[in-house]
């Protein structure tokens, strides 16, 4: 019972970092977007931000991975 109780705390921490892992990579994203269209005016178009973001997220996720299982 101890162990299961664990690895589900273990397995939540997960949830809670990558939660906080997409809510500051979307935030950062729609903040940068936010500026470069009061800049530019509407220049950037929406597919584009949005394939910036996804690979924002995937960058952030890859990283967080390795941080969580270091390589030698």
């Amino acid at each position: 019972m101890n162990a299961k109780f664990k690895k589900f705390a273990k397995t939540r921490k997960y949830l809670a970092e990558i939660g906080r892992l997409v809510f500051w990579a979307y935030g950062l994203t729609y903040f940068l977007f936010y500026f470069i269209d009061q800049i530019k005016k509407g220049f950037i178009s929406d597919f584009l931000s949005l394939n910036i973001i996804l690979i924002i997220f995937v960058i952030g996720g890859v990283l967080y991975l390795l941080k969580l299982h270091p390589h030698p």
